[in-house]
C-alpha cells in the first residue's frame, strides 16, 4: 500500500511498466516525479493562463425591471465596511448575484469580482482569475496605486511566493478594495478552495472579501464569526417582506390588497425568484386568489408549475421562442436566429419585457437567462418536445463551437451528438494543452459519451492531463489507449502513435531524451504533409521548438516554426498559431539574422497585446529575444523589461527559455549597478533540486562568475568557467569569457575562445565585442596599426547597426584607445566622441564586494524589518528620523533583491543573516 506521493507514483511507474512499454520510464512520469520532489517553488510564470474570460470577471448588468431593495443594500455597505469577510449564503433564486451586482453599481469603492463554475477546481485556474479579476477592477477605477498588482502575473504552479506576491501587491494599495467573489458552491476541490482561504487568511486590512454560495462554504469561518469579525446575509435576510412584495407586483402594475399579498408572500415563502415569477404569471389573471391557492396544489415544483404559468400568458411565439433559447444560459442575437426563425426580433422583445434575462458577459450582444428560469424551460421543453431540445442543442454546440469550446461540448454532449463533441476536442486539444488548461481539457474528454470517451487519441491526451495533475489514474488511462490502438485501421493507429510521441516530446526533460522523442515524431509525419491538421501543427510545432532547445539546426527549426504557424492559422489554433510566430525569431536570431529577428519579435508581442494575451507563455521566447535586442541597442528599461515578463510567463518546460532570459537580466543588472535586479536575476535562473535537465552546473557557474567578476574578483570569476566546454555556451558568455583573458593577460587564451566563435553565430553585436577585445590586446601587444583598423572596422559596423552597447562592456580600459583613434584619424569623429563622453559620465560598472554587503546599521534596521514597528518607530528605538529609517531599508532592499520588506526578511532568513 502506497503511503504517500512518492509511493503512489513509483506504483504507477511499476504499473505503466507492466502494461507493455518498450523505453523504461516514461516521460510523464519523470516529470510528475520531478514535479512532486520539487523542494523549491518554480520561478515560472503562470502566463499559460493569460486571460480569464471578461463574463467571469465583469459585474453583472443589472436588470431595468428589479425591485431597489435600499435596507438590504445599506445592510451590505455596512458589513463590508466593518467586516474584512462578509458571506451571502442562501439557495438558488435567493437573488445572491443580483443583490450584489445591484450594490456593485451603486458603491463608491473600487469592487473587484470573479464568478466561479465547475472548472475552477483547479487552482491554477482560480488563483489566475482572482488575480485577474483584481486587475480589471483597478484598471477600470483608475486608481494609481495598484502598479505592483498590475503588473502581477499568475504563475504556473501556485505556491508561496505567488501569495506573497500578490499579498504584498495589495499591501500597498492606499484605498481599500473589494473582492466579490460569486458561486462558490461550484469550488469543491481541496486545493482550489485553500487558494481562497489563504487569501481569507492573510489578506491585509485594505481588501475586503465577499464571499457568495448556496452553502457556507468549506472554509475556517466559525472562528470569525464567535469573534464578531464576520459580517453574513442569509437565506432569511434575503426573502422578501410583505412591503417588498406589495412593490413587486406593484412595479409590475398589479395593486395587491394585504390579504392577497399575505397569500402571496406565504404561498412563495418570501422565494424572491418564485414571488416574482408568481407575479408575472398571474398578472393578468382577475382571480389571484384562486390562483396562488392553486399553487400549493401542484404537482411540479414550484417554479416548474410557475414557469409553465410564465409561459402560458405569453403569445404562443414568443413562448416557443423562450423555450428554444434557454437551451443554454447564454444568448446572443445571432444566436437567436440559429434556434428560431424570427429569434432576433423575438430576444429583443424579451429584453424589452425584462422576462427573467439580463446584460452580461462584457458583450452588448449577449445576455443571460436567470439560471434556475432557464433550467426549468428547458426540462418543460424536454418533456414536451425530446426531439426538438436534442436539434437546439446540437445546433447551439455548432454556434459555440468557434466562441466557448467547454460550452460547446457540453451542448453536443446533451444533444447526443458525441461524433461533434469528439471532433472539438480532437480539434483543440494542442490549445488547451500549450495553455496550461490540463483541469479543463481533462474534465472535456472525460465528458464525452461513451464511444467516444474511448477513442484512443482522447485516452492519450487523459492520460497526459491525469500525470500532468498528479492523478493516479493516468497510467490505467493509458493502458486503455494502447488496448485500442491494437484494434485500430493501420492508417488510425499510425495517426495516433504520432499522437502518444507528440504527447512524449511535450513533456520530455533532459536534451538526449528530447532529441530521442524529436527524432521519433519525425518519423511517423505523413511523408505527403497529409493528415490531421491540428496534429501536423503541433508536431511541427513542437519539433522546431525542441530544436531550438538543442540548438543544432535553426534553418531547420526557422522551416519548421513557419510551417506550424500556416497550418495552426488555417485550423483556428491561435494559442499555437501565436506560440509558432513568438518562437521563430529564435533560429532567426541565432541564424545572424538579427533586425529581422527582433521585428518578428516586436510583431508577435504587439499581436498578444491586441489580442488580449499580453501574458501569455507562447511570447516567452519573443520577449527573450527582444530583451537582448534592446541591451545591445542600449536601451537598458527596455531591455528589463521583456527579460523580466520572459521569466514571469515561463512555464516549467520553458525551463532553457527562462534560464536564458535570467542570465541576460543578470547581464542588464551588472551593467547598470542594480543589485536588486541581479538577484531577481540570480533566483530566476536556479535548478529544481531534482531537475535532470542537464543546465544547472553550468548556468549556475556563469551566474556566480559573472557577479565575481563584477564584485571585483575577475580571477575568480575566470577559474570558474576555465573548464567549461565553450561549444556548450552561448556567443555572448564566450566573448565575455575572452575578454576575462584579456584582463588576466592570457591573450592566446582569449584569442582560443573567440576562435569557438562558429562565423554563423558573429551576428553584428558579437562581432562587435570580439573585435573590440582583438583590438585592445593588439594595442597592448603594441600593434597600434591592426588596433585601430580592427577598431574602425567596428565603428563602422555601430553606424549601421545602432548597436553601442558592446562598447561599454570592456570598462575603462577602452577609453584610452578611442582617445588615440581620433588622433589616429577617423571616419566617425562624432561617434566616437559621443562614446567617449558616454564612458567618463557612466559610473564604473565593476564594485568592490562592499557594495554588495551590509553595513552595521543596515543590519541593525534588517533585524526590526521582523517586527512590526513603522519606520518612525524603528527610528525613535535608534535615536534617529524616520527618513534615515527609510533610506536604510531601501539600501538593504537593493542589497539583498528584495522588492519589500516582507520578502527582505525572507531572503535574509534563507542566507542566515537573522
Amino acid at each position: 500500500m502506497s503511503d504517500g506521493p512518492r509511493d503512489a507514483r513509483e506504483d504507477a511507474e511499476r504499473a505503466f511498466a507492466d502494461s507493455g512499454a518498450t523505453s523504461g520510464r516514461h516521460p510523464l512520469i519523470d516529470l510528475a516525479a520531478r514535479e512532486g520532489t520539487s523542494t523549491r517553488p518554480d520561478a515560472a510564470d503562470s502566463a499559460w493562463a493569460t486571460t480569464t474570460p471578461s463574463a467571469k470577471i465583469e459585474v453583472p448588468s443589472v436588470g431595468a425591471h428589479l425591485l431597489e431593495r435600499s435596507a438590504l443594500m445599506d445592510r451590505l455597505t455596512v458589513s463590508v465596511g466593518d467586516h474584512g469577510l462578509t458571506l451571502v449564503t442562501a439557495p438558488a433564486g435567493y437573488g445572491k448575484s443580483t443583490l450584489l451586482s445591484m450594490w456593485c453599481a451603486t458603491t463608491g469603492q473600487t469592487v473587484a469580482w470573479l464568478t466561479v463554475d465547475e472548472f475552477d477546481n483547479d487552482p491554477r485556474r482560480l488563483f489566475r482569475g482572482l488575480v485577474n479579476a483584481l486587475r480589471t477592477a483597478l484598471r477600470r477605477s483608475g486608481r494609481s496605486d495598484g502598479a505592483r498588482l498590475s503588473a502581477l502575473v499568475p504563475r504556473y504552479r501556485v505556491d508561496p511566493e505567488q501569495y506573497d506576491a500578490l499579498l504584498t501587491a495589495l499591501e500597498e494599495l492606499r484605498a481599500p478594495i473589494v473582492l466579490v467573489i460569486d458561486d462558490l458552491h461550484d469550488v469543491d476541490d481541496v486545493a482550489s478552495r485553500e487558494v481562497v482561504g489563504r487569501l481569507m487568511r492573510f489578506a491585509p486590512p485594505n481588501l475586503r472579501l465577499v464571499l457568495s454560495g448556496r452553502s457556507d462554504p468549506n472554509l475556517p469561518v466559525h472562528k470569525r464569526r464567535l469573534d464578531g469579525e464576520l459580517g453574513e446575509i442569509r437565506e432569511a435576510d434575503l426573502c422578501f417582506s410583505r412591503v417588498e412584495v406589495a412593490a413587486l407586483a406593484a412595479q409590475a402594475g398589479l395593486e395587491l390588497d394585504v390579504p392577497d399579498t399575505d397569500l402571496l408572500l406565504e404561498s412563495t415563502g418570501g422565494w424572491p425568484v418564485a414571488t416574482r415569477m408568481a407575479i408575472v404569471a398571474f398578472g393578468t389573471s382577475t382571480d389571484w386568489r384562486r390562483q396562488f391557492e392553486a399553487m400549493s396544489d401542484a404537482a411540479l415544483p414550484l417554479t416548474g408549475y410557475l414557469t409553465d404559468e410564465i409561459l402560458g400568458t405569453l403569445r404562443p411565439e414568443l413562448a416557443t421562442f423562450i423555450l428554444y433559447a434557454t437551451v443554454g444560459d447564454r444568448i446572443r442575437g445571432d444566436l437567436a436566429a440559429v434556434l428560431h426563425p424570427d429569434g432576433a426580433a423575438l430576444l429583443e422583445e424579451c429584453v424589452r419585457t425584462g422576462v427573467f434575462l439580463t446584460a452580461g458577459g462584457g458583450n452588448e450582444q449577449e445576455f443571460r437567462w436567470h439560471a434556475l428560469f432557464a433550467s426549468q424551460c428547458r426540462a418543460i421543453l424536454q418533456r414536451n418536445d425530446p426531439e426538438a431540445a436534442l436539434t437546439l442543442r446540437r445546433r447551439a454546440a455548432r454556434y459555440w463551437a468557434g466562441a466557448d469550446v467547454p460550452l460547446a461540448v457540453s451542448l453536443a454532449v446533451a444533444g447526443g451528438d458525441g461524433p461533434f463533441a469528439l471532433a472539438l476536442v480532437r480539434a483543440q486539444w494542442p490549445d488547451l494543452l500549450l495553455r496550461g488548461e490540463t483541469e479543463l481539457l481533462r474534465r472535456l474528454c472525460a465528458q464525452l459519451p461513451g464511444p467516444e470517451v474511448d477513442d484512443a487519441e482522447i485516452l492519450l491526451v487523459l492520460a497526459l492531463c491525469e500525470f500532468l495533475d498528479h492523478r493516479t489514474t493516468s497510467t490505467a488511462t493509458r493502458a486503455r489507449a494502447r488496448a485500442r490502438v491494437a484494434v485500430l485501421p493501420p492508417d488510425r493507429a499510425r495517426h495516433v502513435e504520432l499522437v502518444d510521441a507528440l504527447l512524449q516530446l511535450f513533456v520530455a526533460g533532459p536534451d538526449p531524451e528530447v532529441a530521442a522523442a524529436r527524432d521519433r515524431v519525425r518519423e511517423l509525419l505523413p511523408v505527403d504533409g497529409t493528415g490531421d491538421r491540428a496534429v501536423m501543427a503541433f508536431a511541427h510545432f513542437l519539433i522546431g521548438e525542441a530544436t531550438v532547445r538543442l540548438d543544432d539546426d535553426p534553418a531547420g527549426a526557422l522551416a519548421d516554426l513557419q510551417r506550424a504557424e500556416d497550418l495552426a492559422s488555417g485550423c483556428d489554433l491561435h494559442e499555437l498559431a501565436a506560440a509558432s510566430a513568438a518562437m521563430v525569431p529564435v533560429p532567426l536570431w541565432v541564424l545572424g539574422r538579427f533586425d529581422e529577428a527582433a521585428r518578428v519579435a516586436r510583431a508577435a508581442v504587439d499581436g498578444g497585446r491586441r489580442a488580449g494575451r499580453t501574458g501569455s507563455s507562447s511570447l516567452v521566447p519573443a520577449h527573450l529575444v527582444l530583451g537582448a535586442a534592446e541591451f545591445w541597442l542600449d536601451h537598458i528599461e527596455q531591455a528589463r523589461g521583456h527579460l523580466e515578463a520572459a521569466i514571469r510567463k515561463a512555464q516549467p518546460r520553458q525551463e532553457k527559455l527562462r534560464k536564458n532570459a535570467a542570465l541576460a537580466l543578470m547581464i542588464v543588472g551588472l551593467s547598470t549597478d542594480d543589485a536588486a535586479l541581479v538577484e531577481v536575476a540570480r533566483q530566476a535562473g536556479l535548478d529544481d533540486p531534482e531537475s535532470d535537465g542537464g543546465l544547472t552546473e553550468p548556468f549556475a557557474a556563469i551566474m556566480a562568475a559573472l557577479r565575481e567578476d563584477v564584485s571585483g574578483h575577475p580571477d575568480a570569476a575566470l577559474a570558474r568557467v576555465t573548464s567549461m566546454d565553450p561549444s556548450q555556451l552561448e556567443s555572448s558568455i564566450l566573448v565575455w569569457m575572452a575578454d576575462l583573458h584579456r584582463r588576466a593577460g592570457t591573450y592566446a587564451d582569449a584569442r582560443g575562445v573567440l576562435a569557438r566563435i562558429p562565423a554563423a553565430r558573429r551576428t553584428a553585436h558579437i562581432a562587435m565585442c570580439a573585435n573590440l577585445t582583438e583590438a585592445l590586446m593588439f594595442a597592448a601587444e603594441g600593434a597600434a596599426e591592426d588596433a585601430h583598423v580592427l577598431l574602425e572596422r567596428t565603428l563602422r559596423t555601430s553606424l549601421e547597426s545602432e548597436l553601442t552597447r558592446p562598447f561599454a562592456l570592456p570598462g575603462p580600459d577602452l577609453a584610452p584607445l578611442l582617445s588615440e583613434h581620433l588622433a589616429w584619424g577617423t571616419q566617425y569623429g562624432t561617434l566616437v566622441g559621443e562614446l567617449i563622453t558616454r564612458m567618463r559620465d557612466r559610473v564604473p560598472i565593476r564594485r568592490s564586494p562592499s557594495f554588495w554587503e551590509l553595513t552595521e546599521r543596515e543590519m541593525t534596521i534588517l533585524t526590526y524589518l521582523r517586527s512590526p514597528m513603522t519606520a518612525a518607530e524603528i527610528g525613535q528605538s535608534l535615536f534617529v528620523s524616520a527618513n534615515t529609517v527609510k533610506t536604510h531599508m531601501r539600501a538593504v532592499y537593493r542589497k539583498l533583491g528584495a522588492s519589500g520588506r516582507r520578502e527582505a526578511v525572507r531572503i535574509a532568513v534563507e542566507r542566515d543573516l537573522l
